[in-house]
């Protein structure tokens, strides 16, 4: 995610591509997120991570190198993340160094100042049981043991201080080595590129190294029997598998070079000097730098979740090497991930692209119900929303209509190429786009980015004879009650018998009305025909959404996990009745039922434990779908 997605694991008819589904937190987590995260005091040029799985007693043991400079100014004094595990000592060449682990942060007193022009190294010895949350964090599986890189539920959704310390956010990128020992039955993969292999006494110690730097929350290690498999036609893909999964994995993995040219032909060349592959996990999909966590269930002999392939594979240039600063920014990774959806989508035609963007992209967030801002999200159920993803990819589908396809992809590799292997914001991004094109483009992000809704247009339309041509006027209006007024470029399509044209309005003010002059007799003029504009025009009438006023919230099962029943809690939508659809993890309906305003009870008591789609269609047109978990 995640930048985290997973993939909801379901065929037709159910909710397909619903990755918020599948990122949100279960239950409703009492917290909201940090705010502005604060600078390093010191730059951390390097990781070195020497770590030991036990995994008869579920714990880690580790020593992690920390190559360190000073961002400006002396530094005597270092804070680092670190979670649930014990810190037995700190030293550097010169000695022990004093230290203070205090609940989350452990504190060190480096053995003198650090200027900017010098280097320091300092090794910490650490261990315990590792921490995670009901997504993120270090875990110990039947079959597999693997760190996951984000947290949902966590006030920093940054979980590399689950498996090391380290300054763990997204704001300070590293180089990474790693000697993870394992039993020697296993096979463990990281980051980067093999640096080989030993084995003594039973164990094994696989190195790993990626020399480009890379967040900490993208620090990811999994060790399982895997079989290593490598792709026949690009020799940088490789996929780590189940044993029992191989024959579907070749099957399901079978487009996987054909993405990554399309990608490296509309964005640039694979921005990282080592393997790109996919590693089968319980949990997924996250796209740890080099080795996407990919969900066990997804790699099931078909091609079906090439969508969701293409999501986390397009992480690399977006989110991994090009990063947000903050996690309020998350949009320009998940939304830029979700665009490249309908991009991998557009390798099969121009109708395939607009048939991605319209029905899995902006009509799943029209009625989500969702209308607050996409900057600046507060709460979890926020940052992994319809919002963050299928908002945000439809803010590039706009800019690229409102740019046009040449000045929209040099934006992006000028984006790009400012800030690979950096950090960046939405204001740099709008930033770069006016500096490539010339032209203000404040208009566009305060309304779109910044602000809430979207617009929902009144449109009245007439023509008459005029000598020998005929006189087409078109009146649009915005009537939303939700959201500021949407300035745009907004096309119009007028059909004749045998004849057509298109015609563009600027819309800048309230009731605008235009003339046109054609040479034909019209019979119909269409509404933005190519479906450029995220408005409710791209549903049939009688479809449109109308979320309550104030908008809605995600909705949340309490308690999830849960046995024999739960209650549905969806704020804003509590004087709507409900249509509730069950789903099986193979898209199998389940049970449906009914829940009239003020009844929210929803008894599960005859289904067997296992992970569940629950989709709910309220009035006004609104749906939403959130995973159950259903315990024994």
């Amino acid at each position: 995610m995640l930048t985290l997605a997973l993939a909801a694991l379901i065929a037709a008819p159910g909710p397909v591509t619903d990755i918020p589904a599948w990122t949100r937190p279960l239950s409703r987590p009492l917290i909201t997120f940090a705010g502005e995260y604060p600078q390093n005091t010191c730059d951390i040029l390097h990781y070195d991570l020497t770590l030991e799985i036990f995994r008869e007693t579920s714990t880690i043991e580790g020593i992690t190198g920390i190559l360190l400079t000073s961002p400006g100014g002396a530094v005597s004094d270092i804070r680092l993340d670190l979670i649930d595990l014990v810190v037995d000592s700190v030293w550097d060449a010169t000695g022990p160094l004093t230290f203070n682990q205090d609940a989350d942060s452990v504190f060190i007193t480096l053995s003198s100042p650090v200027s900017p022009s010098d280097t320091t190294e300092i090794f910490i010895e650490y261990g315990g049981t590792p921490y995670h949350e009901a997504w993120g964090g270090f875990w110990f599986h039947p079959y597999v043991t693997y760190q996951m890189g984000v947290g949902v539920y966590s006030a920093n959704p940054s979980m590399g201080q689950c498996m090391f310390p380290c300054w763990d956010h997204p704001n300070d990128k590293a180089e990474f080595d790693f000697h993870i020992t394992v039993p020697d039955s296993l096979y463990c993969v990281a980051n980067g590129d093999s640096a080989g292999v030993q084995f003594a006494g039973g164990k094994a110690t696989y190195n790993w190294t990626l020399d480009q730097p890379m967040c900490t929350y993208l620090a990811a290690i999994a060790a399982a029997e895997y079989e290593v498999l490598h792709d026949s036609t690009d020799s940088r893909i490789f996929y780590y598998v189940y044993e029992w999964d191989v024959e579907d994995a070749l099957a399901s993995f079978v487009n996987v070079d054909l993405m990554m040219a399309h990608f490296e032909s509309v964005y640039v060349p694979y921005p990282w000097d080592c393997k790109f592959s996919y590693v089968e996990t319980p949990k997924g999909d996250m796209e740890h730098l080099s080795q996407v966590y990919h969900i066990a269930s997804a790699i099931n002999g078909s091609t079906y979740y090439d969508w969701l392939l293409a999501h986390e594979m397009s992480h690399m240039w977006w989110g991994d090497c090009v990063t947000e600063t903050e996690w309020s920014d998350v949009w320009l990774s998940e939304g830029f991930a979700t665009y490249s959806e309908a991009i991998w989508a557009e390798y099969y035609g121009a109708a395939e692209y607009d048939d991605y963007m319209v029905n899995d992209i902006m009509i799943p967030y029209l009625n989500s119900g969702e209308t607050f801002p996409l900057s600046s999200p507060s709460t979890p159920s926020q940052y992994w929303s319809y919002t963050t993803y299928q908002k945000g990819a439809s803010v590039l589908h706009m800019l690229r209509y409102v740019l046009g396809d040449t000045d929209f992809f040099d934006c992006l590799d000028s984006y790009f190429a400012a800030y690979a292997y950096s950090n960046t914001t939405t204001d740099q991004l709008r930033d770069v786009i006016e500096s490539v094109t010339g032209g203000d483009i404040d208009w566009f992000f305060d309304t779109w980015v910044h602000g809430e809704g979207y617009p929902i247009y009144e449109i009245d339309t007439n023509w008459q004879p005029s000598g020998s041509n005929w006189e087409v006027s078109i009146t649009l209006g915005q009537v939303q009650i939700i959201g500021p007024f949407f300035e745009m470029p907004v096309e119009f399509l007028i059909e004749g018998v045998s004849e057509d044209t298109l015609v563009t309005m600027w819309h800048d003010i309230q009731s605008q009305n235009e003339l046109y002059t054609v040479s034909f007799e019209p019979v119909s003029i269409t509404f933005d025909p190519y479906h450029h504009i995220l408005s409710t025009a791209l549903m049939g009438v009688e479809d449109q959404p109308l979320p309550p006023a104030g908008g809605t919230e995600t909705f949340y099962l309490i308690p999830n996990p849960c046995r024999l029943s739960t209650t549905v809690s969806w704020p804003g939508m509590e004087q709507s009745d409900l249509k509730v659809t069950v789903f099986d993890i193979a898209g199998r309906i389940v049970r449906t039922t009914s829940l009239e305003a003020g009844d929210r009870y929803l008894d599960v008591s005859d289904l067997p434990s296992a992970t569940y789609l629950v989709e709910l269609r309220g009035e006004g047109n609104l749906r939403q779908v959130s995973r159950m978990v259903i315990l024994d």
